[in-house]
């Protein structure tokens, strides 16, 4: 897969470069931080048979992020082989936010995650300032590019109905002029390349730039609320849920 990644971008470099492209798409493969602490052995049998059954599944995991100059969209592929009747393959994606889709809109500098809860739609938007990223020095190689680290934090409520901050690490390219990523990993000077959060890590698989302009369509199905309307809600209800 490496070597798809790279003819595709060298091709559009000596094609046209980088600051004349319109839009392109992104495919990210999923796989476990080394520690994994949520599901440690030490705990018990169940949550190791929980932890295997997550990490079997993650492999089938294909997210997609499309953009052109002002929108995004990112989310899971369909057709994946899971057995969504199967609780791990439920479970895993659950953990990986891949009921959602995410859409960027720079036009109105905001996030927006449609997502269903108890039955009904729902678009919380997000301002993009709010995930506060911090630029690094620290850069390392992915796919032959030399990318750089931001460190920024997000929202999130717990089953307790606790507000927690979780840190996110994006390891973004300058060298693709492009301010999109996986989830809220957007506003960086740069295509996200990598991108961890909680015990799952985002990275770039495939990549494919194009000279045409892709037409990002903003959700419209749901109820258009902000972060804090929409924890409020679960807190009115009987069952908090974990947003990680």
């Amino acid at each position: 897969m490496k070597k798809t990644l790279i003819v595709t971008v060298l091709s559009f470099i000596s094609y046209f470069g980088f600051g004349q492209g319109n839009s392109g798409e992104v495919h990210y493969k999923v796989s476990a931080v080394a520690s994994y602490d949520d599901y440690e052995a030490s705990k018990g049998p169940i949550y190791n048979e929980l932890k295997q059954g997550i990490l079997s599944n993650i492999v089938n995991l294909d997210f997609l992020l499309q953009f052109n100059q002002t929108k995004s969209e990112f989310g899971l592929v369909k057709n994946l082989p899971l057995d969504m009747e199967d609780f791990h393959a439920k479970i895993t994606v659950d953990l990986s936010r891949g009921k959602s889709k995410f859409y960027t809109d720079f036009t109105k500098r905001a996030l927006l995650e449609q997502k269903e809860f108890l039955g009904e739609q729902f678009i919380i938007e997000t301002p993009i300032e709010e995930f506060n990223w911090t630029l690094t020095n620290e850069q390392k190689k992915l796919k032959d590019f030399i990318c750089y680290k931001a460190i920024g934090e997000r929202t999130y409520q717990t089953k307790e109905l606790e507000i927690k901050k979780a840190e996110m690490i994006a390891w973004y390219c300058p060298e693709i002029p492009y301010a999109f990523g996986p989830f809220e990993a957007v506003g960086l000077p740069g295509l996200v390349m990598e991108f961890q959060v909680g015990n799952f890590i985002f990275s770039a698989n495939e990549l494919k730039l194009d000279k045409r302009n892709v037409e990002i369509t903003p959700p419209k199905k749901g109820k258009l609320i902000s972060l804090e309307e929409y924890n409020n809600i679960l807190g009115k209800t009987a069952v908090g849920e974990t947003r990680y």
